[in-house]
């Protein structure tokens, strides 16, 4: 299951300095964005093929007594990465999903400072995280386990979707110019015009353009063409 809650990262840093020494103990033995993880550094198209990292899953951190961090689980107080996002005008989707020899867990502060969790969703006891229209920036990654024990694990990350095909930039349509010189008939409101030509043809011809999607959308164009006989009213 995923647990998205909202974590506004521009306010901590004033509310640390405020806080009692009591309460400034307790939350550093919670996850803590502001430390530094290894750093990884992906644009999404990059990200097209998976790249993976391997990592020791788990911590001495339970996250369940963590005020405003969603699920359960074990990591260490630092990030195990610090993932640098980077070029997702495309827009698309991020996913994050972790290979482990035990029961593996899944915490993430994206670059908007929202918090995600997830436990089982990569089937076989390993969570997986989709984050849809990433925005590029900074997530901080944690990979922890369910109980307290520690185990190797592989963290991947891939992207899918987007509104253009990696390699290539945003779409601008190639539009037709209203003057290419081509004889149009008569408004439909004069096609009295044509009564005395019954029994030829009309040809109606347009330029069409359309977006074919699966996981990504690519354009195309071509020429319809309606030909239709004159009849008698």
């Amino acid at each position: 299951m995923t647990f998205p809650t909202m974590s506004l990262r521009p306010m901590i840093f004033g509310l640390a300095a405020l806080m009692a020494g009591g309460a400034a103990t307790s939350a550093a033995a919670c996850p803590d964005w502001r430390m530094t993880g290894a750093p990884l550094s992906y644009t999404a198209d990059d990200l097209w093929v998976p790249q993976s990292t391997g990592v020791v899953a788990g911590g001495n951190v339970s996250i369940s007594s963590c005020p405003g961090v969603p699920g359960n689980g074990y990591v260490i107080t630092q990030p195990d990465f610090d993932l640098s996002f980077t070029d997702n005008s495309a827009q698309r989707d991020l996913e994050l999903r972790v290979q482990g020899t035990c029961d593996t867990i899944l915490l993430v502060n994206d670059a908007n400072g929202q918090w995600h969790f997830d436990d089982d969703s990569g089937g076989e006891f390993n969570p997986r995280l989709r984050l849809l229209a990433a925005p590029a920036g900074s997530y901080d990654i944690w990979v922890g386990t369910y109980g307290p024990s520690t185990c190797q694990s592989t963290l991947t990350l891939e992207t899918f979707g987007g509104t253009y095909a990696p390699g290539g930039s945003a779409p601008a349509p190639d539009m037709p110019s209203h003057d290419t010189g081509a004889q149009y008939p008569a408004a439909p409101g004069n096609m009295t015009d044509y009564r005395t030509q019954v029994g030829q043809t009309l040809t109606f011809t347009a330029d069409v353009y359309w977006l074919v999607c699966a996981d990504i959308c690519i354009p195309e164009e071509g020429v319809l063409t309606l030909t239709l006989p004159i009849v008698s009213p």
